[in-house]
């Protein structure tokens, strides 16, 4: 399971880049999160959108 992904120096990203998939307090959407047996939280799905030629691909 991809918990957390870092990178920098990436094509057109200079700076440090995180992509966290651990939850919050808000509880706003418990159906789309894991808890494992040690009460930590991760959601289960993420969508990078932006406007055309903004980045996202990389």
């Amino acid at each position: 399971m991809l918990i957390q992904f870092n990178f920098s120096n990436f094509k057109s990203y200079k700076d440090e880049v995180s992509l966290d998939m651990t939850t919050t307090s808000i509880k706003e959407h418990p159906y789309n999160t894991i808890i494992n047996s040690k009460g930590e939280g991760y959601v289960k799905v993420a969508a990078i959108y932006g406007a055309n030629a903004s980045g996202k691909s990389g």
